[in-house]
């Protein structure tokens, strides 16, 4: 077998396209959220989820309330995806940016969950909440110092603070780039 070789314009669509990442979702947001890519920097796992909340064959309701869980109505799990060390490493940080503004009046947090929670707008407290986004291009991250504040907890998308908007959704995009690091093989 001889060494295959390739250029660097192939290299560049190879990385560029990243590696499918199941994640699991929820069916409550299944449908809104798009093709999950991770990317690896040594030992730096970067994970990328594009979410669609305006996708036109589904119905997302806002949660109905401060706090009330993205979804599709009566949905029994609206999580984005359980975070493992064993799909993304010890994560170290969680980001998300507003790429399509949302409805109007409407904020949206990115928040943990001990469980996977449904679109019920009676859904339990979060454990944290990440960020509160509401302006188009809005960036902002979460930094984690320790695996045990994300290990085994659910991402779920929130009617954020501040938020008049009660009912269906109709637009809105985000990216959430999740970090992590695996340990280094032994030597």
């Amino acid at each position: 077998m001889g060494n295959r070789r390739f250029s660097r314009k192939r290299l560049f669509e190879i990385e560029k396209q990243g590696q499918p990442v199941d994640l699991e979702s929820g069916s409550g947001i299944l449908a809104c959220v798009g093709t999950a890519t991770q990317h690896r920097q040594g030992q730096e796992i970067i994970t990328e989820i594009p979410i669609d909340l305006g996708a036109a064959d589904v119905t997302i309701e806002d949660g109905s309330a401060t706090g009330g869980v993205f979804g599709v109505a009566a949905a029994t799990d609206s999580s984005i995806t359980e975070l493992t060390v064993a799909k993304f490493g010890h994560i170290t940080e969680i980001r998300a940016i507003l790429m399509e503004a949302l409805d109007a009046d409407l904020n949206v947090s990115l928040s943990l969950h001990s469980s996977a929670v449904g679109t019920d707008s009676t859904a339990p407290t979060p454990l944290a909440t990440i960020v509160d986004l509401n302006v188009l291009g809005e960036d902002k991250s979460e930094p984690y110092d320790d695996s045990a504040s994300t290990a085994g907890k659910f991402l779920h998308l929130e009617q954020g603070a501040s938020s008049n908007n009660n009912g269906q959704l109709s637009q809105g995009k985000l990216l959430i780039y999740i970090h992590g690091f695996v340990a280094p093989n032994d030597l």
